[in-house]
């Protein structure tokens, strides 16, 4: 696991960044469409999955601030 981290860590910032605002799209895909079909528990899994992918690209962005990645 770690070295799959530092891997990610070392990759430059682009290519993460639209990576994490392809797959929060797809996710956001999701949510909808499990909404027209009025499953809440999918809606909310949807929006918690989001929430935790947009967390991580933030991280990362600030950790390629903080310690020189742009």
């Amino acid at each position: 696991m770690d070295d799959m981290m530092e891997k990610l860590v070392n990759t430059s910032f682009y290519p993460v960044v639209i990576m994490g605002l392809v797959v929060i799209s797809a996710l956001f895909v999701l949510m909808f469409r499990f909404a027209d079909e009025v499953n809440l528990r999918m809606v909310l899994l949807m929006s918690l999955m989001i929430s935790i992918v947009s967390i991580l690209l933030v991280r990362f962005i600030v950790y390629k601030k903080k310690y020189g990645g742009f």
